[in-house]
């Protein structure tokens, strides 16, 4: 038999990725199809008065204190439901969503500090309500005296679990789950601290196009102090000599519990491939409830390749027919030279034999002998 926690909606709450309704009035809505009637219940901070104004339950102590309310539980359907009550710690999820921990998990921290007191509810934490009735239940949050100053964080869960039939004849457990969320700040050193990590980027775009394409960043932010946080984000590349330049405003930080992380993306578009690009990023922390007045910016940086294929490749065949012009030059040169040199052979050969044909054709007169002289 599996277990799945189901997913239950109304207009005025807000939904955790695990299934999980957390704001309030939170109305869950458990609807076999064979039902008649939805079974529907809501989860909301309570007082003397009844249920407020209060979306949650926002409370404050010093360690060893111990801090008292109540929730107040209300049954909307026409028929008695048996609800489980119990109360367990909250964290961030990757998706960024408020969630709680799976019901099987022990809590650790303001969930085990949770006791209630209440004679409705009984030892097994099962509370019966009948139809259209409400019960506030007081609680109590005892704060050890060596706990961590900051922010601890849960929910009061009501629990209704149901056995259904899937079309495959499987028997599954369905669990609706409705719950109130908890802030519980335990004064002493506050430290608003959220740090940037695993920052990594890659560009997309046409081969045949290298001046634009889109850049998409991702990066992890992780709270690494004790309060929790919101934050502002902002990207920008660069390329060589400012060749490339682009900015773009990132996602808004969700709430970010104290030891939670989220994955954050933004894209930047029409970034050419200028080889080397260098990203910058700025994340803004933001204290919400306003206990800190401001928090130091977190920069983080990387690096990127980006080589433009398609004029390199151009360079290239310049470069190569360059080549093979140069070459051709050079040696119709040496050719021309080689003529040339030859051409001067040959002249400077036919004018030494017209000289030396001349200097031996005819002979030269002899002197009379001197007899015949008067």
């Amino acid at each position: 038999m599996r277990t799945i926690v189901r997913r239950t909606l109304a207009p005025t709450f807000a939904v955790a990725a695990a299934l999980l309704a957390l704001a309030a009035p939170a109305v869950a809505d458990d609807t076999p199809a064979a039902e008649p009637a939805p079974t529907t219940w809501q989860v909301a901070p309570s007082g003397q008065g009844g249920p407020g104004q209060r979306p949650y339950f926002v409370l404050e102590a010093a360690p060893g204190a111990v801090v008292s309310d109540v929730v107040g539980i209300t049954n909307l359907s026409t028929q008695e439901i048996t609800l489980r009550v119990f109360a367990t710690d909250a964290r961030t999820a990757a998706s960024g969503d408020f969630d709680l921990l799976a019901s099987a998990q022990e809590p650790q921290d303001v969930g085990a500090w949770t006791t209630f007191d209440s004679p409705d509810v009984a030892p097994d934490g099962t509370l019966t309500l009948p139809a259209r009735s409400r019960v506030d239940v007081p609680f109590h949050i005892t704060i050890p005296a060596n706990a961590t100053p900051g922010d601890h964080v849960g929910g009061i869960v009501t629990s209704l679990p149901s056995v259904r039939t899937t079309g495959t004849g499987e028997q599954v457990v369905v669990d609706a789950r409705v719950a109130a969320r908890t802030y519980l700040s335990v004064t002493g050193d506050l430290v608003p601290r959220l740090q940037v990590g695993d920052v990594r980027a890659h560009r997309t775009g046409s081969f045949w196009n290298p001046f634009d394409g889109d850049v998409e960043v991702t990066w992890t932010v992780t709270n690494t102090g004790n309060l929790r946080l919101t934050g502002t984000q902002h990207v920008a590349v660069d390329g060589v000599l400012g060749w490339g330049a682009a900015d773009a405003a990132g996602p808004a930080l969700p709430e970010l519990l104290p030891g939670s992380a989220v994955e954050q993306t933004a894209t930047l578009h029409g970034v050419p491939a200028a080889v080397l690009l260098t990203l910058t990023g700025s994340l803004q922390p933001v204290d919400a409830t306003g206990r800190v007045a401001a928090v130091t910016a977190v920069p983080f940086t990387a690096t990127l390749h980006a080589f433009p294929w398609v004029a390199l490749l151009a360079l290239a065949l310049l470069a190569a027919l360059g080549w093979l012009v140069v070459r051709a030059v050079r040696r119709r040169r040496a050719t021309a030279r080689q003529v040339a040199e030859l051409q001067e052979r040959l002249a400077a050969a036919a004018s030494g034999g017209d000289t030396a044909e001349t200097s031996g054709g005819e002979p030269a007169a002899a002197d009379a002998p001197s007899g015949d002289r008067a």
